[in-house]
């Protein structure tokens, strides 16, 4: 009698748990199953839902319009997990049984089904860490490198201070190069440094709008060499000497960018270590016609170039001469009292 009982009274939990297999087996597993649509959600922490087709995407996760059925999936390979997942299955559709939209997850394209993964949080790139520099003498301003992307910082001590084109240090012997404003690193050999001289050859013939940036860098590095011989000057410009970007600003300037090495001298026991170096250029006029070229010219030794690369072209970009007409007031033209050192 009392077992009788106890079977009349397990019955209908047993009619009730053979319902709910029945569900989890038309879902997973007949044809039916196959016009159920669902879109499967990932959380931040691995954990997955069961949700309707209609849903829609904000930021990194997916959002839908009607209830959700939780399915929680941790880690592969744990037997408890797996218990968890499938007890929390039987639990959700069960729940769902009166809502009439179960509903599987389908990795189909014709169901619409999208499976967005968990993403890691990926730490943002180091920036590079700059100062910016601006001359109201030459009117003209640039952002420079303290700190490079791999925490290198750079004590660039001001060993030039910026100053007028005639009183400024000749770069060549010919006088025409001009260091009107330098800094350097000691620790590191970074050389930052701002060269003015007029346009001469081609570009004294041509319009700005008319050069290229290897025109640019051909016309001023070998003017500054002090080659011994013409031959020997274009083997130099063949071998290190390379040419790149050029732009016009919204004033309506001509900036070249180019790229030259300066070959190390090889001694007994070592290496050279030569130096590579990225120059930007940009032209304008003095008090009468005569262009004037001032030139951001960036260096160090090749050994850290990779490294120092991204903040240079950051920092040559930034680059700006400010148009005539818009000079700062303390401006003085390169060509103005050319015998005035002081």
């Amino acid at each position: 009698m009392g077992t009788a009982h106890r079977w009349r009274r397990a019955a209908p939990i047993a009619g009730a748990g053979a319902l709910a297999l029945g569900i989890i087996a038309y879902v997973f597993f007949s044809e039916g199953g196959k016009e159920l649509r669902s879109v499967a959600v990932a959380s931040n922490h691995g954990s997955f839902a069961l949700v309707p087709s209609r849903a829609y995407n904000l930021g990194r996760f997916t959002y839908n319009q009607r209830p959700t059925i939780p399915i929680y999936a941790h880690s592969e390979g744990s037997e408890a997990c797996e218990g968890m997942r499938r007890s929390a299955v039987i639990k959700g559709l069960t729940a769902a049984v009166p809502m009439l939209y179960l509903q599987s997850v389908r990795a189909d394209e014709e169901t619409g089904v999208e499976v967005i993964s968990a993403v890691e949080n990926v730490p943002a790139a180091r920036q590079g860490k700059f100062e910016v520099l601006r001359d109201p003498i030459l009117s003209y301003s640039y952002k420079y490198p303290v700190e490079s992307t791999q925490g290198m910082k750079l004590k660039l001590l001001q060993t030039r201070k910026p100053e007028k084109y005639s009183s400024a240090a000749p770069l060549s012997s010919n006088f025409r190069h001009r260091i009107v404003n330098q800094k350097l690193d000691f620790d590191n050999a970074v050389v930052i440094a701002m060269y003015v001289c007029p346009a001469i050859g081609f570009l004294k013939k041509f319009p700005p709008q008319d050069w290229t940036s290897q025109q640019v860098a051909d016309t001023i590095l070998l003017d500054r060499l002090n080659a011994k011989s013409i031959e020997e000057g274009r083997r130099y410009l063949e071998q290190n000497v390379e040419g790149g970007e050029s732009y016009q600003d919204e004033d309506g300037t001509f900036y070249f960018q180019y790229e030259h090495l300066e070959p190390g001298k090889i001694t007994s026991g070592s290496s050279p270590e030569g130096r590579h170096n990225l120059a930007v250029s940009a032209a304008r006029k003095g008090q009468g016609d005569t262009l004037y070229l001032f030139s951001l010219n960036m260096g160090c030794p090749e050994t850290i170039w990779e490294e120092m690369k991204p903040l240079f072209y950051e920092a040559a970009n930034s680059f700006r001469i400010d148009p005539l007409g818009r000079t700062s007031e303390e401006y003085v033209p390169p060509d103005k009292d050319p015998w005035a050192i002081l």
